[in-house]
């Protein structure tokens, strides 16, 4: 009887050891290097110290692509065609625009300001008597998918804000975009949208019927443009540009208060 156990014993660790979890939910090389194959079966340790190699192999793989990527996007030194080679290999890859609707926001999930709160409710929101937003706000998110190889990325994310009483921009994505680009993990394909999920960030469904876009429990954020490669990148450096001359405009605005309070 005793020996009947320690063989089911044996084979349900085999099947799936402690340590085997620990691979499997481990996200870094770091958290992997941590992971100890230890067991006491020969079998179940060989299996552990193969699925930690594999996948150890397998991320620098991801973070070579993941910093090549970040270079391209980030250095000025590379040109257009060195962008296009890398993130638009081929035909099946397309360059996508998607703007937010504001009237989709979340406080309790989407960026509303460094302050949010103006005659008590969100500032971003806030409508005059004719029904027309007070504030300025923009969002736009650039994405480039292959839903026939299943590959992709988030290329860059900008959210742009001014509340009318400060005269002051925001910039709800400057650290996203930091630590971008997001490279596609998944993508499923049904006939009315693609679900796809990126590393490190939230999963994403286009609607294919009419090019809309959401996430979690938001059906419909907003819209995207379908764009090629080159125009998808001028756009890009256009936000990029968009938010140097934001960025000159509140020094100024800062700039002249200080100037105000001088004798």
């Amino acid at each position: 009887m005793n020996k009947i156990y320690s063989i089911l014993f044996l084979s349900i660790f085999i099947l799936n050891p402690l340590s085997a979890q620990s691979v499997m939910q481990a996200q870094t090389i770091s958290e992997l290097e941590r992971v100890r194959c230890d067991s006491g079966f020969e079998a179940v340790d060989a299996r552990c110290e193969r699925m930690k190699a594999e996948k150890i192999e397998k991320l620098k793989v991801q973070n070579k692509r993941l910093s090549t990527a970040r270079e391209l996007l980030t250095t000025r030194q590379f040109e257009l065609k060195d962008k296009i080679s890398f993130f638009f290999p081929d035909d099946s890859h397309l360059g996508l625009k998607c703007t937010r609707n504001r009237a989709t926001l979340n406080g309790a999930s989407d960026y509303m300001g460094e302050s949010p709160y103006e005659n008590g409710g969100w500032w971003v929101l806030n409508k005059d008597y004719q029904d027309r937003y007070v504030n300025e706000y923009r969002q736009d998110a650039y994405f480039v998918l292959s839903p026939s190889n299943k590959k992709g990325w988030i290329i860059a994310q900008f959210i742009f804000m001014k509340q009318k009483s400060t005269d002051l921009w925001e910039f709800g994505a400057e650290q996203y975009r930091t630590n971008g680009p997001y490279e596609v993990t998944k993508l499923e394909i049904s006939d009315y949208a693609y679900e796809v999920g990126f590393r490190d960030t939230i999963d994403i469904r286009f609607n294919r019927e009419d090019l809309s876009w959401g996430f979690g429990r938001v059906n419909r954020a907003g819209t995207c443009k379908i764009m090629d490669a080159a125009e998808f990148f001028s756009d890009i450096d256009s936000m990029e540009e968009r938010a140097i001359s934001y960025k000159a405009h509140n020094q100024k605005v800062v700039d002249a208060r200080k100037a105000k309070t001088k004798f």
